[in-house]
């Protein structure tokens, strides 16, 4: 098997692995509401729509229709910085932490529920794995 059989193989899997529902059962948050929250609540609750834009890989036109429907639902606030009024800033509110508290309690329940049927050392190595993988990833996009 080549690397392209392997990638194609392990996203096949990874599919499989992360189709978790917990995002859907707190609250109905779709997978990119789900991940702008995680990103909000990674940067100290506040960011500028292009740099979400820019960690999501999509663009900006995509992330704006997001964030209206976000705000609808109160997840998120958006107001014109403080630093550069040219500039607007989204903030995750109250309501949006504890849709993401919800959400990431939820994923970790279904892991933890999938990484007990393995050996605890295979639960170990998938852990310095996915870990290993996630760095190279980060390597790599920086080279994008």
């Amino acid at each position: 098997m080549d690397d392209f059989d392997l990638a194609a193989a392990l996203l096949r899997e990874q599919l499989k692995l992360f189709r978790t529902r917990g995002h859907q059962q707190c609250h109905s948050l779709s997978n990119g509401e789900t991940y702008m929250l995680f990103l909000l609540e990674q940067a100290g609750g506040t960011m500028q729509p292009g740099s979400i834009s820019e960690a999501m890989h999509v663009t900006t036109a995509c992330v704006a229709a997001a964030l209206r429907s976000m705000e609808r639902k109160q997840l998120i606030i958006r107001e014109i910085s403080s630093l550069d009024r040219r500039y607007i800033d989204v903030a995750i509110t109250t309501q949006g932490r504890e849709r993401l508290a919800c959400a990431k309690l939820k994923a970790q329940a279904d892991l933890q529920r999938v990484l007990s049927r393995l050996e605890e050392e295979e639960a170990r190595q998938y852990v310095t794995l996915v870990t290993r993988l996630a760095q190279v990833w980060d390597e790599d996009e920086e080279s994008w």
